[in-house]
């Protein structure tokens, strides 16, 4: 069973409860969100879904080349569905984190 402390540290401080949380937070939480926030914390960055830079440089900016292969190809529509790609990347980011405090901060300020 997890301390209520442990528990506001993970709910209230980071993006919610996860199952391997418990583990990582222990029997000292506010240690835990201070590591977290430390310099030489280096987090491993998750899997993520967000397209390569040369690809979200075509789907912003096609060359003429690309316009005429694809006529039909609505920019406003690719835009949306490229917002949305990185909108569902950021999120699973946030989720599988081992800082979550720190991307908590991220979501807040940006």
């Amino acid at each position: 069973m997890i301390s209520d402390d442990a528990y506001l540290a993970m709910t209230r401080f980071g993006m919610g409860y996860r199952p391997d949380l418990p583990e990582q937070v222990g029997e000292a939480p506010r240690a835990w969100l201070r590591r977290q926030l430390s310099s030489d914390m280096q987090p491993r960055p998750p899997v993520t879904l967000i397209p390569d830079l040369k690809a979200r440089w075509a789907i912003r900016f096609p060359t003429p080349e690309e316009k005429r292969m694809a006529p039909e190809r609505d920019s406003y529509q690719t835009f949306v569905q490229y917002s949305d790609r990185i909108r569902d990347a950021r999120i699973m980011t946030a989720l599988q984190t081992e800082t979550p405090l720190r991307e908590r901060l991220v979501h807040f300020f940006f």
